[in-house]
């Protein structure tokens, strides 16, 4: 009898054993798992080759991209030259005639005709002045282009010019294409009036 006692003794302390070995490799097991989803990833040893996901590491490839050292050149303003017709176009393009304009002064000869190219300015007789000889009677008061001016007229108003002074001003070249704009050929040509009877 007390030799079976032992044997169910021992039997049971075997069995307990088995249990608790089994629960501590069930929880060896979970704590594998636990530390893999949370570990980062080992990086490669030298010399093998690396196979984990690159996506991210393309994406942050950096862009190189050039950078001219070109300077651009200075943007200047052409210079009419007296007797040099053709620098003259230049001009009056530069501060916004229009391609009638640039023809008219230009190709059909009026700048070549009342001043040489700008040779010169001024008519001692007349008054007329700057390189398209605009007569006094554009300083006086009176309407122009469907508007009326006081003393100095539209010349001194749009682009504070007065006739025989200033002479060499680029304000005339402005004045010219103002006038042919509102009068057309008219003031260069006879009968030397404002086509349409804007004046």
């Amino acid at each position: 009898m007390h030799t079976l006692i032992k044997l169910l003794f021992a039997a049971a302390t075997t069995l307990s054993g088995m249990w608790v070995l089994e629960r501590s490799e069930d929880r060896i097991l979970e704590m594998r798992e636990s530390v893999s989803e949370v570990a980062p990833p080992v990086p490669s040893s030298p010399g093998v080759a690396d196979t984990s996901d690159t996506s991210s590491v393309e994406r942050g490839v950096a862009v190189q991209v050039e950078v001219s050292t070109t300077i651009p050149a200075p943007v200047v303003e052409p210079v009419g030259v007296a007797a040099d017709c053709e620098s003259w176009r230049a001009v009056f393009a530069w501060r916004g005639a229009s391609i009638a304009a640039q023809q008219f002064f230009v190709d059909d000869g009026i700048l070549a005709r009342e001043t040489g190219c700008g040779t010169d300015m001024l008519n001692e007789s007349t008054g007329d002045s700057g390189i398209c000889q605009i007569n006094p009677i554009h300083n006086r008061p009176g309407w122009f282009g469907g508007k009326e001016f006081g003393p100095g007229g539209w010349l001194l108003a749009l682009h504070g010019m007065t006739t025989r002074q200033d002479l060499h001003s680029l304000g005339w070249v402005d004045a010219c294409i103002t006038l042919f704009e509102v009068c057309g050929r008219g003031p260069w040509t006879p009968p030397y009036s404002c086509e349409g009877n804007r004046l």
